[in-house]
C-alpha cells in the first residue's frame, strides 16, 4: 500500500507539473478562457476585415483599370473614325451645304 502510495505521489507530481492550471481557482480558469475565445473571435473579426478591405481594394483597381482601358479604346476609335476619309468627305460636304445656304440667304 505505501508503495501505490508513493507511486501515486509521483505520478500526481508529475501532473501537475505538466498542467500547472490544476492549481488555478476555477474563477481564474473561466476568465482566463473567456479572453483566450474573445481574444480569438476579435482576431477573427479583425481578419476577416483586413480581407475585405483588400478585397475591396483590389476590385476598386480592377475597376479603375477597365474603366481607363475602356476609355482609351473609345477615345482612339473615335479618334480614328474622325480621321477616316468618310467622316472627311461628310465633313466637307455639310460644310460646303452651310456655305451654300448662307449665300442664298443673303441674296
Amino acid at each position: 500500500v505505501s508503495m501505490a502510495n508513493d507511486l501515486a505521489c509521483k505520478g500526481l507530481d508529475k501532473i501537475e507539473k505538466t498542467l500547472p492550471i490544476l492549481h488555478k481557482p476555477s474563477d481564474q480558469i473561466v476568465a482566463s478562457a473567456k479572453e483566450a475565445v474573445t481574444g480569438a473571435v476579435s482576431g477573427t473579426m479583425s481578419g476577416a476585415k483586413e480581407s475585405l478591405s483588400e478585397v475591396m481594394d483590389r476590385t476598386r483597381g480592377a475597376v479603375q483599370d477597365s474603366m481607363e482601358k475602356t476609355k482609351t479604346v473609345v477615345s482612339g476609335g473615335v479618334q480614328t473614325m474622325m480621321e477616316s476619309t468618310a467622316v472627311k468627305l461628310m465633313s466637307s460636304r455639310v460644310d460646303t451645304a452651310l456655305s451654300t445656304s448662307e449665300t442664298l440667304l443673303e441674296q
